[in-house]
């Protein structure tokens, strides 16, 4: 319990960018799997261990005590017989113990992946990325597992076959047997020898289970700890207050990448956003846009340069503070499994009824919740309780529209919404820019030709930034853009 809530404690502090470039089964293997096998390694291996460990001990003294050599035949016997295994792990047993782990990871991934989308599995079926992901996840699973069961599987077969009682029973009756006639040791002393010797390899087959989990259990710790080592992001020794209204953005010189050895993702890139303005980041997949986006509320900290909130950088301010300034909407809408009005009310916990019903109004989702059975009891995902893609976006900006942020970061709001929702979602929105900076991420451009300042994006650097009419006047990459997308609207 102590050490989920280590974990818990750890995920509340990792940098919520994090989370977008790794997948929710690394977390349940932390929480699940890697608890579990440092249980084992906590609770039972010591005794284990040790129960294990004295048995052979305490069977092998008695027998060295009776006759020397008995104990030596036995002592060798096993010595040989482990070693027929033992060789053929040691040199494979490091790689492929990571690479058996690797692939336990990707299957668990794999799996809560395509649980998630599971909808859109059953549908595409073998044309969907998931299932083919998955099966792939699970080829290579089952291609290490026999790997390494062909190169350990015989001579640990081996290695058991003659450390097992029969064949340990049927080996020292006839060694005993020469040590009588040798008056070595009498009868009675070869049948107290007989009964603790046949039972010694089986004590260290035990010992060598043990250490086997001994084995995955420092594995499982190993990942775990490298969950427990991600930095959070530094907090200011002396933070400064962000106003609540009025902010306006200065993003200055700003310098990203994801890693030490990637690409940068933008790159020098300088944008101001006034107060109370509405801005749209536009270009094409990987320009940037979205990690821009996510600068702004501090999912990460730029490698150089700054992003200010009123003057204010954002790495002098309490991250929470600069979270709370800043309500985001992704294009991927997350409900947990609570009660709908609980989903709405998450960015304010102490919201009255009344709050919540005022704000799915707002966000035109008020009368489809009242066709729900439960209504705002209802819990998404549970008894027949199932809302569109569109429905769920709503149900996310009827929550923004309760936090009331001064600053509005919208991530492609509408990209999956059919006709009848995003006119619905539009006027949501309409309602939540209002008073307020908004950032707008779009690949539509007619959904922000009215904005009062587009940036274009093209492989990490600002190309473009002005209004709609006069990027048209510039006839560069906003206009392509533009000419494009009317020509396909024709088409159809």
């Amino acid at each position: 319990v102590n050490v989920r809530s280590a974990l818990a404690q750890q995920i509340s502090r990792i940098p919520l960018g994090w989370f977008s470039q790794h997948v929710t089964g690394e977390i349940k293997q932390a929480s699940s799997d890697d608890v579990i096998g440092m249980h084992q390694m906590v609770a039972h291996a010591p005794a284990d261990m040790t129960a294990a460990i004295l048995s052979p001990l305490f069977a092998l003294g008695y027998i060295f005590f009776t006759d020397w050599k008995m104990g030596i035949f036995v002592l060798v016997w096993v010595i040989v017989a482990m070693m027929f295994s033992s060789i053929s792990m040691l040199g494979d047993f490091a790689s492929l113990n990571a690479q058996y782990n690797s692939a336990l990871a990707e299957v668990s991934n794999a799996t809560v992946e395509m649980v998630d989308g599971i909808e859109v599995v059953k549908t595409y079926g073998e044309g969907s990325g998931a299932s083919k992901r998955f099966r792939e996840a699970v080829d290579n699973y089952i291609d290490i597992t026999y790997i390494w069961a062909k190169k350990t599987g015989a001579p640990f077969s081996l290695s058991q076959a003659l450390m097992s009682p029969p064949v340990m029973l049927v080996v020292l009756t006839l060694f005993s047997i020469l040590c009588i006639n040798l008056a070595w040791i009498t009868l009675s002393e070869a049948i107290v020898v007989l009964i603790l010797g046949t039972g010694v390899p089986s004590a260290i087959i035990n010992v060598w289970g043990t250490a086997g989990f001994l084995r995955t259990a420092s594995t499982s710790a190993e990942h775990f700890g490298s969950i427990m080592d991600i930095k959070p992001l530094p907090e200011a020794d002396n933070p400064q207050p962000i106003p609540t209204e009025n902010i306006d953005i200065i993003i200055d010189d700003a310098h990203f990448s994801y890693s030490d050895k990637s690409a940068f993702s933008i790159n020098w890139v300088s944008i101001y956003v006034a107060p109370n303005t509405f801005v749209a980041l536009v270009g094409k997949s990987g320009s940037g846009k979205t990690t821009i986006a996510r600068l702004i509320p501090r999912f990460w900290d730029v490698n150089a340069g700054s992003i200010s909130l009123s003057g204010v950088d954002v790495r002098n301010a309490v991250s929470a503070e600069v979270l709370s300034r800043c309500g985001v909407v992704f294009q991927e809408t997350q409900l947990l499994r609570m009660t709908i009005a609980e989903n709405i009310a998450l960015a304010k916990p102490d919201a009255t009824k009344e709050e919540i019903i005022c704000a799915a109004k707002l966000a035109h989702i008020h009368e489809r919740i009242l066709e729900l059975p439960g209504k705002y009891e209802a819990i998404p995902g549970m008894r027949g309780v199932n809302l569109s893609g569109g429905e769920a976006q709503r149900v996310a900006i009827a929550r923004a529209l309760l936090a009331d942020p001064p600053i509005l970061i919208l991530d492609e709001a509408t990209a999956h919404a059919d006709p009848e929702n995003e006119a619905l979602i539009q006027n949501a929105l309409a309602q939540l820019v209002k008073g307020r900076v908004t950032i707008v991420i779009a690949h539509r451009l007619n959904t922000i030709r009215h904005a009062h300042q587009i940036v274009v994006m093209d492989e990490g650097v600002v190309a473009e930034c002005g209004t709609h009419d006069e990027l048209m006047q510039q006839s560069g990459i906003y206009a392509s853009m533009w000419e494009s997308q009317q020509v396909k609207v024709g088409v159809k």
